[in-house]
């Protein structure tokens, strides 16, 4: 048999590693014995990647477990306050800062406006400034080891770029200066693969090999997690749902395509569909056009609006359309939906569920399980945490990251 290759060995050990932090993390506290079990790795794997995560101070011991006949098992529990993570989430009119835990555990969180007019230099600024507050609030023995952000559009996951957000107006806007200033490692990644690292977090998707997360509001977004890895593509940029086209010769939509399911089931389409139906003089609760918002048609489809909750339907049987495709191309376990647009509630659902359940395996499969994100709008946050976590654990937590 041929001997592995060093750096294949690096990675298995790598690989090995997560896998034991994961499974502390998710299911703990456990023994080792369990935890090999669980794993599937070897007894003595097992104690080799513990004693080196004790030292480390990324796993506990925490007191023992139920005696089979012999000695009472120690039971091993991951550690989410060995270091701090800083998680940042930019929105089109603000930007969420958080601290956390090792655990996505949030300890302190804040917004403020984005300032839209200001170049690379003068964000990342803010960005500092703010980060730099929380850090401060920190205790010695939970040190800051990363940063992660999420924003919508193209995103360059490796060298840490938004290479272009059309809801946000940005190209080419490089977070690197901030992790340089502060010594760690900075993360960036679209918000929708953010979306979806923390459905595997949270536990409400972990159970699914393959699963969508799917967000709603302002945008569509969609991270893809195949094989419990997020799928970005050749370049990055895996998941453009609210481009896929749904309609020919439809709406234009600002990515130059025509109908674009984003133009059929997002916020600007409940909210002209609502304008639509007022000037048409179809009876209605939802009031002024000029200033009606899309919590306004919201409020009205749940008190029993029907002209706000056909919209809704509408908008939801759009989206349905969409995610059957997806459904038919990815054959997943699960579609878990988040986002602003989820506040359209049963309307929503039911029409996305009168498109979704028509899909090609319907007839021959369970059918694909339709969630709703748990998380609020810590969902986000919570999904840098995975980000920096994940890739923290690819080498020894101390160790400085590229951020050059």
């Amino acid at each position: 048999m041929k001997e592995l290759r060093g750096g294949n060995r690096k990675r298995i050990k790598e690989h090995n590693r997560i896998l034991v932090i994961n499974h502390l993390r998710l299911h703990g506290p456990v023994s080792r014995v369990d935890l090999a079990r669980h794993t599937e790795l070897g007894l003595s794997t097992i104690t080799y990647i513990v004693e080196e995560l004790l030292r480390d101070g990324i796993v506990v011991e925490s007191g023992s477990g139920e005696s089979s006949g012999g000695r009472r098992p120690t039971l091993l529990e991951f550690n989410g306050a060995v270091a701090a993570v800083i998680g940042i989430k930019i929105e089109p009119t603000r930007i969420l800062f958080s601290s956390m835990d090792l655990m996505g555990r949030i300890k302190e969180k804040t917004a403020v406006p984005l300032p839209r007019e200001a170049d690379s230099r003068e964000l990342n600024s803010v960005l500092i400034e703010n980060i730099d507050r929380l850090v401060r609030e920190l205790p010695s023995s939970s040190p800051m080891v990363g940063i992660g952000i999420a924003v919508s559009g193209l995103v360059d996951h490796d060298a840490g770029k938004v290479l272009h957000s059309p809801i946000l107006d940005w190209d080419e806007h490089d977070f690197r200066p901030v992790g340089r200033h502060f010594g760690v490692p900075v993360l960036v990644e679209n918000d929708a693969n953010a979306f979806a690292l923390a459905q595997m977090w949270s536990g409400q998707a972990s159970q699914h090999r393959c699963f969508l997360g799917v967000t709603v509001g302002i945008g569509v977004g969609l991270g893809i997690v195949i094989d419990g890895q997020i799928f970005r593509g050749e370049y990055g940029g895996a998941g453009e749902l609210g481009h896929l086209v749904i309609q020919h010769e439809g709406t234009p939509c600002y990515c130059g395509q025509r109908g674009c399911l984003e133009m059929y089931a997002s916020d600007d389409f409940v909210l002209g569909e609502a304008k639509r139906h007022i000037a048409l003089g179809i009876p209605t609760q939802m009031g002024d056009p000029s200033s009606l918002t899309i919590a306004q048609v919201y409020g009205a489809a749940r008190s029993g609006d029907a002209c706000a909750q056909s919209i809704i339907f509408k908008q939801g049987q759009n989206l349905g359309i969409g995610l059957k495709n997806l459904v038919n191309i990815f054959n997943p376990g699960a579609i878990v939906l988040g986002g602003e647009g989820i506040a359209g509630g049963e309307h929503l659902l039911q029409g996305i569920a009168s498109e979704l359940y028509t899909n090609f395996f319907a007839k021959k499969q369970p059918p694909v399980q339709l969630k709703i994100c748990e998380l609020g709008e810590d969902v986000w946050l919570i999904g840098t945490c995975a980000l920096v976590v994940n890739q923290l654990f690819r080498a020894p937590i101390y160790k400085r990251g590229s951020y050059a």
